[in-house]
């Protein structure tokens, strides 16, 4: 009987040693679980942190923010780029009056810009703070002439006649300017023969001009040299530019004094245009020189700017 009692005692002993066993294992499994918590707390934290944090990790990574350069490329700068590529920038121009002609002690002049006389413009205006460029030209018209077209699509088309210019203008909505609001624009308030001044040296950092052989001979981007006061770049010098009057050479002088809201001759044979070219020497590219040119005269030296 004891010996009976011995063995169940042991076989109690041995169930309890059993039992105590398999919670140990259990408790192992939990060890597992937590492992596995811990690893799906990792993968948690790497799936979470995949699609949130992502996130943390593509956020962090900085990889994908670096995507999120993408992001924040095509949001803010490459399309604003492009944008800025092909978008027109426009300046108000106030209504007022300045002395169109001949800039008072510059005797460099030719006839056909005198005598000055005071001009009234009675209405404001918006022009384009740059010529009208490559890029602008193409996405309108499907196709761009110019001749310095590997000068890229910042610089200002050439190649292109009147008739080209009206008719892009006409297509954004614009026209060509008058004669006077273009010298008027180009002054900016100045009375001197460069709106910069009288000295040529200020030219440096205001215009293109002067280049004339090799490979500096060429048009540059637009709005890469300082804008006069009112914000317009170039109106001196890269191209010269086409105007909407007819060309009179003795027009000033048959004007009245003062002369409202001047519309130019009444017809002709070329059409006005204004300023020097990339290839101009300083006398050329004062604010009031002045030229025609025939309607269907293409040439690399001309570009235009529109108003509205």
């Amino acid at each position: 009987m004891r010996s009976e009692r011995k063995l169940a005692g042991l076989g109690v002993l041995a169930a309890l040693f059993v039992l105590m066993l398999l919670a140990a294992s259990c408790g192992g499994g939990g060890g597992d679980d937590g492992g596995g918590r811990v690893s799906s707390g990792d993968d948690d934290a790497d799936d979470d942190g995949d699609d949130d944090g992502g996130s943390g990790d593509d956020d962090g990574s900085g990889d994908d923010d670096g995507g999120g350069d993408d992001d924040g490329d095509d949001d803010d700068d490459d399309d604003d780029g492009a944008d800025d590529d092909t978008e027109i920038a426009w300046v108000t121009i106030p209504a007022g009056e300045f002395v169109m002609g001949c800039s008072t002690g510059d005797t460099e002049c030719e006839d056909h810009e005198k005598p000055p006389r005071t001009v009234i413009l009675t209405q404001s205006f918006q022009m384009a703070a740059t010529e009208t460029t490559q890029a602008q030209y193409a996405a309108v018209m499907g196709s761009n002439p110019s001749h310095f077209a590997s000068c890229g699509g910042n610089c200002p088309v050439e190649m292109v006649s009147w008739d080209d210019a009206k008719a892009f203008c006409e297509a954004v909505g614009g026209r060509l300017p008058t004669e006077a609001e273009w010298e008027y624009a180009a002054r900016a308030g100045t009375t001197t023969k460069f709106y910069c001044g009288d000295d040529e040296a200020c030219l440096e950092d205001n215009a293109w001009y002067e280049l004339r052989e090799g490979p500096e001979a060429r048009t540059y981007p637009v709005a890469s040299k300082s804008p006069n006061a009112w914000g317009l770049y170039d109106v001196m010098g890269n191209v010269s530019e086409w105007v909407n009057d007819w060309y009179g050479f003795d027009y000033f002088g048959g004007r009245p004094n003062p002369d409202t809201d001047p519309p130019g001759a009444g017809s002709g044979t070329a059409r006005v245009w204004r300023n020097g070219n990339y290839s101009s020497f300083a006398e050329n590219v004062r604010i009031t020189r002045r030229e025609g040119a025939a309607i269907l005269s293409p040439e690399q030296l001309k570009g235009f700017r529109c108003v509205k």
